[in-house]
């Protein structure tokens, strides 16, 4: 496919993209993703939708920065970022003919938190307990752990006293932005018989 750059006005030093086959106009679209600071935010990943398909997919520059050329319709920009400490963005993109800067001014998400607690049968804390805590299968940390994101996070027991039994049940937690959320995990105490003759 050819394209050719075209100079509209003998005035004007804007530059515009023609597709040679169509003779279409191509919208330049500018996006910046920053933070409240104003610091461009790099590495922040865009679908690009048409039709409810997704056509393309972008990821910010080192100043945050994307550029588009697109053909006139309807458009949906939706973030898909998975490690961001920043809001995902999402915006319907309505090209015609004209050249669109959009800024993201993304607000920093408040970290989360999971504090564990364990008991015995008779509601004595068991202090030398281990338990793995797990996001999409890959493990993030151990026992009471803070400075999460946002999400649904597995816990299972992966260590216990040898007087008490291993509780196998995983365990299932949500997190909302900023929840810190307290778990009880109990623990069944070892039975030991002494037979006498």
């Amino acid at each position: 496919m050819q394209i050719i750059l075209l100079l509209l006005s003998f005035f004007s030093t804007k530059t515009y993209i023609i597709d040679a086959n169509t003779n279409y106009l191509k919208s330049n679209i500018i996006i910046n993703k920053t933070d409240i600071n104003n610091d461009g935010i790099a590495s922040a990943t865009f679908n690009l939708y048409k039709d409810n398909k997704i056509i393309n997919t972008y990821k910010t520059d080192d100043n945050g920065r994307i550029i588009l050329s697109l053909d006139n319709g309807k458009y949906t920009l939706k973030e898909t970022t998975k490690t961001t400490w920043f809001k995902l963005e999402k915006i319907n993109l309505n090209v015609e003919n004209k050249d669109l800067t959009i800024n993201f001014k993304s607000k920093r998400i408040k970290p989360c938190g999971i504090r564990i607690i364990n008991f015995d049968d008779n509601e004595n804390i068991i202090t030398n307990s281990i338990f793995k805590i797990y996001k999409n299968k890959e493990e993030i940390g151990e026992n009471n752990t803070g400075g999460l994101l946002p999400g649904t996070y597995k816990i299972k027991q992966s260590y216990v006293d040898d007087s008490f039994l291993l509780n196998k049940k995983e365990y299932k937690l949500k997190l909302k932005e900023g929840e810190i959320k307290y778990i009880i995990i109990r623990n069944k105490k070892k039975k030991f018989y002494t037979s006498f003759k």
